[in-house]
C-alpha cells in the first residue's frame, strides 16, 4: 500500500478484540469470501470483498477501493 500513498495495517486476525480494534478508526475491512472472512465482517465499519486476494489485485483496483472511502 505504501507504493500508492495509503497506509494500511494488516492485523492478521479475524477475531481481535475490541479494544484493539477500536484503536483502529475507522476500519475498512477488506474480507476474503470464506468463513474467516465472514468472521472479520462484524469488526468493519465499511466491507469490501472483492473477487480476488488483495495481494493478487491490480493497483487500479487498490486505487478504486481507498478512493471510496478516503
Amino acid at each position: 500500500m505504501t507504493s500508492l500513498n495509503f497506509s494500511a495495517l494488516a492485523t492478521m486476525a479475524n477475531d481481535s478484540p475490541k479494544d484493539y480494534m477500536n484503536f483502529l478508526l475507522p476500519i475498512i475491512a477488506v474480507c476474503d469470501n470464506d468463513k474467516a472472512g465472514r468472521k472479520l465482517v462484524k469488526f468493519g465499519h465499511y466491507i469490501e470483498t472483492p473477487e480476488t486476494d488483495l495481494s493478487d489485485a491490480s493497483d487500479d483496483y487498490i486505487q478504486y477501493l481507498m478512493s471510496k472511502y478516503i
